[in-house]
C-alpha cells in the first residue's frame, strides 16, 4: 500500500515567512529534517521557503561539511535571513530555469556564492557562474546531485537529483498532480522529461517550485474521477492547504498512480480525453491544452 502523502509534508514550522495565494491560508515556512524523511545516515537538511506568487525556494544544508545551497530563489531576503539565523553560509545557488532566478544576483552579492544554472538560459540569468547542459554533477559538501535536462516548461530547464538522499528538485517540470505549462518547449520535450523523472526510484521525494496542488487536483479529478487514490489525495491537499501547509515534498510513488500527466500512456487516461489508441505525446498534448483552459493559473 502506498504511504499517505501527508507523511511527506512539512514538519516543525519555524520562523514566520508568509505568502498569500489562492490555494488556501498563507503558507508557513518549515524545515524537513533529513532524519525523518530521508534515509538514515544522510546529513541533508531541507528548508522549504514560500516566496511571492506561490513559488517555493529551498535552503539545503549538508550537516557533515557545513555547506549550504539555495534552490530557485525568487526572493533573496527571507532566504538570506534564514541562513544567517541558522549560522549557515550559502556557498551555492542552484537554478532550475530562468523564471526562478530573480533572487540569485542579490544572494551572490551578499554571500559571494557560486551560481549554477542551465546553459541554454545563461543569457537570462545575470549572475550565473557555472552552466550545465544536463549530464553533469553538482556537489554540495559530501552530497552529489546528477544534473538532468528536463526541457518543456522552458528550453533549458534542469532538475537536480540527489540520488543518495532520494530527493529531486525539478522546478516547474513536475508538480503534485500536474506539470508545468509549455512556456517555451514542445509537448514532445515535456513528455520525454516527465518520462525520465517517472523512471527514478519510486520513493524519491519531489520538491517542485510552485504551489498549485488544489487546482491540479480538481483538474485531475475531472479527467480521472473514479481513481480512489486520487480522491483521497485531493481531500488531503484540501486539508493541508486549509492549514497553511505546503504540498511539497511529494512522493514520486504517489504521482505514479494519481498524476494524469505521468500516465498519458495509460489507456484509461487516453480514453478519458477521447483519444483511445493515440500516442502518449498526442494524449499529453490534449491533456495539457485542457489544463491550460481549466483554471486561470500561471502554470
Amino acid at each position: 500500500m502506498l504511504s499517505s502523502p501527508l507523511s511527506w509534508l512539512l514538519r516543525s514550522p519555524e520562523r514566520a515567512s508568509r505568502f498569500a495565494g489562492a490555494e488556501g491560508k498563507p503558507l508557513q515556512q518549515g524545515a524537513v529534517d533529513a532524519r525523518d524523511v530521508i534515509a538514515p545516515g544522510h546529513a541533508l537538511r531541507i528548508s522549504v521557503i514560500p516566496t511571492f506568487r506561490r513559488h517555493y525556494a529551498f535552503l539545503l544544508h549538508d550537516r557533515t561539511s557545513g555547506d549550504s545551497a539555495v534552490v530557485d530563489p525568487t526572493d533573496a531576503g527571507p532566504i538570506i535571513g534564514l541562513a544567517r539565523a541558522q549560522g549557515w553560509t550559502i556557498r551555492h545557488v542552484i537554478i532550475t530555469h530562468h523564471h526562478n532566478a530573480v533572487g540569485a544576483a542579490a544572494i551572490k552579492r551578499a554571500t559571494r556564492c557560486t551560481v549554477h544554472g542551465p546553459a541554454a538560459e545563461a543569457d537570462r540569468i545575470a549572475a550565473i557562474d557555472v552552466a550545465y547542459q544536463g549530464g553533469e554533477t553538482f556537489r554540495l559538501g559530501n552530497l552529489r546531485a546528477d544534473v538532468l535536462a528536463v526541457p518543456g516548461h522552458t528550453v533549458g530547464h534542469l532538475a537536480y537529483w540527489f540520488s543518495s538522499a532520494g530527493v529531486l528538485f525539478c522546478g516547474d517540470t513536475l508538480s503534485p498532480l500536474g506539470c508545468g505549462r509549455l512556456s517555451e518547449g514542445t509537448p514532445q520535450e515535456m513528455w520525454r522529461s516527465l518520462a525520465l523523472i517517472r523512471e527514478l526510484p519510486a520513493e524519491t521525494l519531489i520538491y517542485s517550485g510552485f504551489e498549485c496542488s488544489r487546482a491540479n487536483a480538481r483538474f485531475a479529478l475531472a479527467i480521472d474521477r473514479d481513481n480512489l487514490w486520487l480522491q483521497t489525495r485531493s481531500n488531503r491537499f484540501d486539508v493541508v492547504s486549509a492549514a497553511g501547509v505546503a504540498s511539497v515534498p511529494a512522493k514520486l510513488e504517489d504521482e505514479h498512480v494519481t498524476n494524469p500527466f505521468l500516465r498519458v500512456d495509460d489507456p484509461r487516461i487516453a480514453r478519458a480525453v477521447g483519444l483511445e489508441g493515440a500516442s502518449p505525446v498526442e494524449v499529453f498534448t490534449e491533456l495539457r491544452k485542457r489544463r491550460d483552459h481549466f483554471h486561470i493559473d500561471p502554470h
